[in-house]
């Protein structure tokens, strides 16, 4: 790679003899015109033709220790996640608090359904204790069923859990190692992902980062004040 800044000298490897050469600079060789509008707006639209459609779960901690600015700042990730996505791209989400999982309103292509669940989101209130592991074994169970329907009719689609917990496991029926065997090797390039936000400074941040590196996806530490930006770096990945 050539230096930043046009006034440093290049040197080895930067040579005539190894490809490069040193008369090339800004002046001789002027930059590409930027594409015509037109042109922008339609690769634009060829990108998104193209592109897989994601599936995705999020799984959100409702627990007692969620209540307040935590549980707000986080549903308003949440809705900023959803209206984000794709009109194709299909969204389920689930709530996690005391000894139930339960769906937090309605799910299926985001396009269709995205507004109903963003009233459903804001509606979600916090009690009891965290079945952490229970949660994750419950949602890659049905995102990794939904997958196979998928593939038996030939569509073809990225998959993705987002879990957001602000502490350690207190009432799962599942253990540790149970809720371990439960998620997907990640050996697969298009098996289900799950992307991991140790919320707040009680989070088990190891073991949000052992969940989502298990699974080939990614960890994130987040705040009230951040987890917006975090939401929304997760839905670049997808």
């Amino acid at each position: 790679m050539r230096p930043v800044s046009p006034n440093i000298a290049l040197r080895d490897p930067l040579t005539l003899e190894k490809g490069t050469d040193p008369r090339v600079t800004r002046d001789t060789v002027p930059a590409l015109e930027s594409p015509p509008a037109a042109v922008s707006e339609a690769v634009k639209d060829v990108f998104l033709k193209t592109k897989k459609k994601a599936t995705i779960m999020m799984v959100i901690d409702t627990s007692g220790s969620m209540a307040g600015d935590k549980i707000n700042a986080a549903i308003k990730g949440s809705v900023s996640f959803v209206q984000r996505l794709h009109p194709d791209d299909r969204i389920y989400a689930i709530g996690f608090s005391q000894d139930r999982i339960y769906n937090i309103g309605s799910s299926g292509r985001a396009g269709d359904i995205g507004e109903k669940l963003v009233t459903s989101l804001n509606g979600v209130y916090t009690s009891g204790n965290t079945p952490l592991y229970d949660a994750v074994c419950k949602a890659t169970s049905d995102l990794t069923k939904i997958q196979k329907d998928d593939e038996a009719k030939g569509e073809k689609r990225l998959y993705g859990i987002v879990l957001l917990s602000d502490g350690e496991d207190t009432a799962s029926k599942n253990s540790q190692n149970q809720m371990f065997n439960c998620l997907p090797s990640g050996e697969s390039v298009t098996g289900v992902k799950v992307f991991t936000i140790a919320y707040g400074k009680e989070a088990d941040k190891d073991l949000m980062t052992r969940i989502a590196g298990r699974t080939n996806g990614k960890s994130f530490t987040g705040d009230p004040e951040n987890i917006e930006t975090i939401y929304n770096a997760i839905s670049a990945e997808q």
